[in-house]
């Protein structure tokens, strides 16, 4: 007959070893990573009595943990995903709360130096208007400062983060290696049965670093589990971890990168890391916090050497062409050379149109033969053929000396370091050139002086186009010629321009036609508009002369005004007004953005995790029922042994 006390005993033993797993998930209903585990029950070889085979009881197959490695890995997809743009929103959004602030922006600022610029235009004498020029010319340069100052503290907050989720990175990557080892010697001495616990403390590690960085596994025949990142570089494989470090640019002054460390300085993946927080940092720190820099750059570029253009060509109350208003602004350049470089110079970079500037950062490497020009950010070549005139920015290699070596490199930023650098370059308010740096008059009699001319004419709104080195010498005169209509072919009313006595060039004239004329006069260029207006006489005589009558003069301070609503920025087609409110909105785009992906990932991410918990969480009713579903079964068990012993006692006692 079959052994009862041994079916009894093996459902004693069988239903013990259930009564436990169940006990250890109560008792582990609240630890993060956790997997609900079962007890897997079969039926023991049956034993063969001659009529057939009867049943030896019950034995424990496995004790599994209720996983679903789908499930799990679509969790860590949600997680990086969430995490990054968590990091990327939280970011986006200081720059876009400080560049939307209506006290600390840059827009109210630019409206108080304009209107004060109008000021002095509308009363050019006034001393007290043109010391709240200078202010508001300084408080524009304090609040360019101040925006570039929190941009920078921004960009080393996020070089600490970066550093912190590095260090975290390596932590974990440890971890999962210690555990990989664990994991495949318990798997060795239980002949492939698998460490439920050490797997769920990987897996939990596996998560949390999914938190960091976006990655990708592969698990080995021996149980051991490979992890990638970005775009397959190795960070576990079997025992073995591969570190991340940061280190700073070679070019870009306090930007860090992550690098895979290789016994050397690393391999930069900064552009590989998509995924969470890491990969957010990253992200921002490319598409919004240099890119804000550069433009905030642009517009101090634009305002600093357009509005300098304009005071170099008036005259100060002192009598003195104007000087630089602000200070002369210069393109950034930042160098690596390889090892054994011969360059002993650097590239000639000018700002030559400041409408047509970006906000991209430049390459210039040099390929063995050539140097060529590529996008920083972006990596695309631009066709380049020095000297040559791009984006705005003019760019001469010849003044690069020695033996250039492969590999040796120049980063051009036009703009990063401007909004820092912009200040006002005069102190004292007499020295702002509110008048036209020419003035246009009838001819005087030297005696009388009393205008000479017999005709209605009259020359108005001459203005300077370039800038002068010093005053002419010699005044440029414009006779009148009534023409000849009976002449064959008839003559057309005209000027001749006379400088010094000889005729230098002439004119038709049309009443009220601005007429622009470049001259050479006393070995200097002279490049000057005017218009004509009204009935001029034969012989009468206009001289364009230098301005002598400065005070009162406001033409200068106009155009100074004016160039708030010019649109001298984006090639052309916007103010700087519009030009910030670009910046502002484009900043405010990626941060709502942003927001959205985040709260479209966390919906994401949750049910991710709703549905890992569905299939391995802890449910305390489902394991109470299995308690006293097991505690009978035992106490049935139990009978049974009982039941056994007295079949042996009544067998003993028959004897």
């Amino acid at each position: 007959m079959a052994d009862i006390l041994g079916i009894g005993t093996s459902g004693l033993l069988a239903y013990q070893r259930a009564l436990t797993t169940t006990s250890h998930n109560i008792s582990n209903v609240n630890t993060e990573g956790f997997s609900r585990q079962r007890t897997g029950l079969a039926t023991r070889i049956p034993e063969y009595i001659g009529v057939g085979y009867a049943g030896s009881g019950v034995k424990v197959s496995d004790v599994s943990r209720n996983y679903d490695a789908f499930l799990t890995d679509q969790l860590r997809v949600q997680t990086a995903n969430n995490e990054r743009y968590s990091a990327f929103s939280a970011l986006a959004n200081q720059i876009d709360n400080m560049l939307a602030d209506q006290n600390a922006g840059l827009g109210p600022m630019m409206d108080t130096f304009f209107a004060a610029t109008q000021g002095v235009a509308d009363n050019p004498n006034s001393i007290p208007a043109r010391q709240v020029m200078l202010s508001s010319a300084e408080s524009l340069a304090d609040r360019f400062h101040y925006l570039d100052g929190q941009l920078r503290d921004l960009n080393s907050r996020v070089n600490q983060q970066l550093d912190a989720a590095v260090y975290e990175v390596n932590t974990l990557a440890s971890g999962i290696a210690q555990l990989n080892e664990e994991i495949a010697r318990a798997r060795g001495a239980a002949a492939g049965a698998d460490p439920n616990d050490l797997l769920d403390s990987r897996d939990l590690l596996l998560t949390k670093l999914s938190k960091l960085v976006d990655l990708q596994t592969v698990e080995q025949s021996d149980g051991m589990i490979n992890v990638f990142i970005g775009t397959g570089q190795g960070l576990v494989v079997g025992l073995d971890t591969v570190q991340l470090g940061t280190r700073f640019d070679s070019l870009v002054e306090g930007k860090t990168r992550v690098v895979l460390l290789d016994g050397s300085e690393g391999v930069d993946v900064s552009r590989l890391l998509t995924g969470g927080k890491l990969g957010g940092t990253l992200e921002f720190s490319e598409s919004i916090l240099d890119e804000s820099r550069n433009a905030l750059g642009r517009i101090a570029v634009g305002i600093s050497e357009q509005f300098n253009d304009l005071h170099r060509l008036g005259i100060d109350l002192n009598g003195d062409l104007g000087m630089d208003f602000f200070r002369d602004l210069k393109p950034a350049i930042f160098r690596s050379f390889v090892a054994g470089s011969g360059i002993s110079g650097m590239p000639t970079v000018e700002y030559a149109d400041v409408s047509r500037l970006t906000t991209k950062d430049y390459l210039l490497e040099y390929n063995g033969t050539n140097w060529t020009l590529s996008d920083y950010k972006t990596g695309q070549r631009i066709p380049f053929n020095s000297p040559a005139v791009i984006d705005g920015l003019r760019i001469d290699t010849s003044t690069i000396g020695g033996t250039p070596q492969l590999g040796d490199r120049f980063l051009i930023r036009p703009a990063s370091e401007a909004a820092r650098a912009f200040d006002v370059n005069i102190t004292d308010p007499n020295q702002i050139a509110a008048a036209g740096g020419l003035q246009g008059r009838e001819r005087m009699d030297p005696l009388t002086n009393m205008a000479v001319n017999a005709g209605t004419g009259q020359i108005n709104s001459v203005t300077l186009l370039s800038q002068l080195s010093g005053p002419i010498a010699h005044n440029i005169e414009l006779e009148y010629d009534g023409g000849d209509a009976t002449a064959l072919p008839p003559i057309s009313p005209f000027f001749r321009v006379i400088v010094d006595g000889a005729e230098v060039d002439s004119f038709s004239y049309v009443p009220g036609n601005t007429q622009t004329l470049n001259l050479i006069v006393d070995g200097q260029q002279v490049d000057v508009s005017f218009n004509i207006s009204g009935k001029p006489q034969q012989g009468d005589v206009f001289e364009i002369a230098n301005n002598t009558n400065a005070v009162g003069d406001n033409r200068n301070a106009l155009a100074l005004a004016a160039l708030q609503t010019q649109k001298g920025m984006m090639n052309g087609t916007a103010t700087y007004q519009t030009t910030y409110g670009q910046m502002v909105s484009r900043v405010g785009t990626q941060a709502h953005q942003a927001s959205i992906n985040k709260e479209a990932t966390h919906t994401l991410r949750v049910q991710a995790e709703t549905a890992v918990q569905s299939v391995s969480g802890v449910n305390l009713d489902e394991e109470a029922a299995n308690i006293i579903r097991f505690q009978q079964a035992y106490q049935a068990n139990a009978q049974v042994v009982s039941i056994a012993n007295q079949l042996f006692q009544t067998l003993l006692q028959a004897f």
